[in-house]
């Protein structure tokens, strides 16, 4: 065990928890939580420390633990920090038409009913648009499903198959995105860091490709150093990265700023995206890149614009 793992594992009490299972599974919450006081010093405790400590919260809560538990470990750790103005995160609002076959997606999904879940995508294929049921189906189940994880109402396990089988159901789709005619721009894309998921990019990727523009796909951990070296062989129109975890606000600041070092790269804008950037509008202007967007059809439009479309 790390210096950094024995001072976690230490300001989280043993006779907090019921059994050493339930302490591995929070101390694997808590462990960044320096790098997010590193970060806020730097980018603003409001939109980087205080969103992680509401999700934190949520998970104290998880396990059966309160605000009191989350404000002694955190002076154990990072110091005195005010939290009684905090509340644990709200479930997301979808705002969604098809909320009904959300739900019964993830259930379907969580019984391992998979023919079921299918089922359920190819209704709503045939009765809606492509762009439609990626913005008002999969995005806002997504959300869902990393609300009920968060709240220990699916396991890692679940919310991983979860993510893998949507994945699958997207990949139906690929001949009629591939299909469309590509006119408008060429566009890179890929996941920051050593990110766990890909499928929000890969979304992104997917509707930008759908309505007309020419997508790479890089996946997600890259090293900067590949990135720029395939970007200069081939420089696109746009570069659209994302971040899940705000401690990858590091690598993408740096690849950013690698970008604008290449001349070949310098003028081409950066759209960004990612849990980080829906907490802080202003974040994008920080770290040198051109826009954020928080949806699918909004990054579509942002991206429109960029390019000049």
């Amino acid at each position: 065990m790390s210096r950094l793992d024995a001072t976690l594992a230490a300001a989280l009490k043993n006779e907090w928890f019921k059994s050493s299972t339930s302490k591995k599974q929070l101390l694997q919450d808590v462990k960044p939580v320096e790098a997010y006081y590193s970060l806020a010093e730097q980018y603003g405790f409001e939109s980087i420390l205080e969103p992680y400590l509401k999700w934190l919260l949520s998970r104290f809560q998880t396990f059966g633990l309160n605000s009191g538990h989350l404000e002694a470990f955190l002076w154990s750790t990072i110091g005195n920090y005010d939290i009684s103005h905090l509340e644990p995160d709200a479930p997301p609002s979808t705002h969604s038409a098809y909320e009904t076959s959300i739900h019964a997606y993830i259930k379907a999904l969580s019984k391992h009913r998979a023919k079921d879940a299918s089922h359920i995508i190819d209704q709503l294929k045939h009765a809606i648009s492509l762009q439609e049921l990626y913005q008002e189906f999969f995005q806002p189940m997504l959300y869902e499903v990393g609300y009920l994880w968060e709240k220990g109402r699916l396991s890692v396990a679940l919310e991983h198959y979860i993510t893998a089988f949507t994945q699958y159901e997207m990949s139906k789709f690929y001949k009629e995105i591939f299909a469309t005619e590509n006119t408008k721009g060429n566009i890179l894309t890929a996941a920051i860091g050593d990110e766990a998921h890909e499928i929000g990019i890969r979304m992104i990727a997917d509707m930008f490709e759908s309505t007309g523009y020419d997508t790479v796909f890089l996946g997600s951990d890259l090293p900067v150093e590949e990135i720029i070296s395939h970007a200069e062989n081939d420089p696109p129109d746009l570069f659209a990265f994302s971040i899940t975890m705000t401690p990858h606000l590091t690598s993408l600041t740096r690849l950013i700023s690698n970008i604008k070092t290449k001349d070949t790269l310098k003028d081409i804008p950066v759209l960004v995206g990612g849990r980080p950037f829906n907490h802080d509008p202003a974040l994008y202007e920080k770290i040198g890149a051109a826009a954020s967007a928080n949806t699918l059809d909004e990054a579509v439009e942002k991206g429109g614009e960029l390019i000049g479309q």
